[in-house]
């Protein structure tokens, strides 16, 4: 990385039109100190890989949250509208919340971060572990536990098979999928099967 003085030489030689690039290893030491660089003129940029994707994550984060809290919202409306009783409500949310927290938690044990992938992940294992609280909540109504139960079994154990084929997944992105949604999906069929 060229000095203050050196870009300032630079950036006045020829018609005063330059480019410089510059690379550098992406880590923690680099970049505290080209944080201490103060004085690079206003043509100079130091690009930080691990930066960018910090900066577009944090991004798709914040708009998936608000996206989250808006379809949370309308499917509480629609739930609600639908059933119309607040302890049927109460029971057939317990599988969803269950599904979410083992999923955080799984992420958590195996050291993957929280990302637009994983949270996308858990937008779908809840409406997933919604439908086994419905059921559930049919089946013991119908006094058809063991009919129901078992096409409960059967919708949990193709979506966590196919989802844990993802776990063998070289990528990192598709090893997190496959991680939140097997972990998820699991999670709120123990819970709708037994808790409910």
């Amino acid at each position: 990385l060229a000095s203050p003085e050196e870009a300032r030489a630079v950036s006045r030689a020829g018609d005063g039109r330059f480019i410089l690039l510059s690379f550098y290893d992406d880590n923690p030491a680099v970049a505290r100190a080209l944080a201490n660089l103060h004085d690079i003129p206003a043509p100079y940029a130091c690009i930080s890989r691990q930066g960018l994707q910090a900066t577009f994550s944090a991004c798709v984060i914040r708009d998936l949250a608000r996206q989250a809290v808006v379809g949370l919202v309308l499917i509480g409306i629609l739930v609600t509208v639908l059933v119309r009783q607040a302890r049927a409500i109460l029971l057939i949310s317990i599988p969803p919340i269950a599904g979410v927290v083992g999923m955080l938690a799984g992420l958590r044990l195996a050291g993957q971060p929280l990302s637009p992938v994983t949270m996308m992940a858990g937008l779908l294992l809840a409406g997933n572990c919604f439908d086994y609280g419905v059921f559930m909540l049919e089946a013991w109504r119908r006094n058809a536990r063991a009919e129901i139960g078992h096409g409960i079994y059967l919708a949990w154990i193709t979506t966590a098979g196919g989802t844990a084929l993802l776990l063998v997944a070289q990528h990192p992105v598709l090893y997190a999928t496959g991680l939140a949604l097997t972990v998820g999906v699991t999670c709120g069929y123990v819970t709708a099967r037994w808790a409910l």
